[in-house]
């Protein structure tokens, strides 16, 4: 998913509508690197393992809530734009906590047929990226076990 999303990343450059294609394909990549991460205790890691079953925005919370990822592991915090933190019931503190909360209300609305476009979607699609790489690179765990 991070593959694909990269070449939409570069085609978005000449066409802007490939930005939300590729923000959420790493959404997507994130989530199987926190299914991964958090795979069942009869699993193996390795690219045939399932992962957790449990829903996306509930192991990116824990991720957050465990201090598995964190601010320090984005390169570049930008603010999210205000009309996503209208999404939130309540602010979390930190970056990724706002992202933990916001990501994934975004990416239900655009699978449910909510037409998401901003060019602020590339930034959160490079953090998203990140936070990826920081689960890969967990002392604990690596998606590479």
């Amino acid at each position: 998913f991070f593959f694909l999303a990269g070449k939409l990343l570069q085609l978005a450059k000449k066409d802007h509508l490939l930005i939300s294609p590729a923000f959420f394909h790493t959404v997507i990549g994130l989530e199987r690197a926190l299914k991964v991460h958090y795979k069942r205790k009869d699993e193996a890691y390795g690219w045939l393992c399932e992962g957790s079953s449990d829903p996306f925005a509930e192991l990116f919370q824990r991720a957050v809530d465990e201090g598995l990822i964190s601010d320090v592991v984005i390169s570049d915090i930008r603010p999210l734009p205000e009309w996503t933190l209208n999404l939130l019931d309540e602010e979390p503190e930190s970056h990724v906590g706002k992202l933990a909360k916001v990501v994934p209300k975004l990416r239900n609305l655009y699978f449910h047929g909510t037409p998401l476009m901003t060019g602020e979607f590339f930034f959160i699609a490079l953090q998203l990226r990140e936070i990826a790489d920081a689960l890969k690179t967990s002392p604990v765990r690596t998606l590479l076990d």
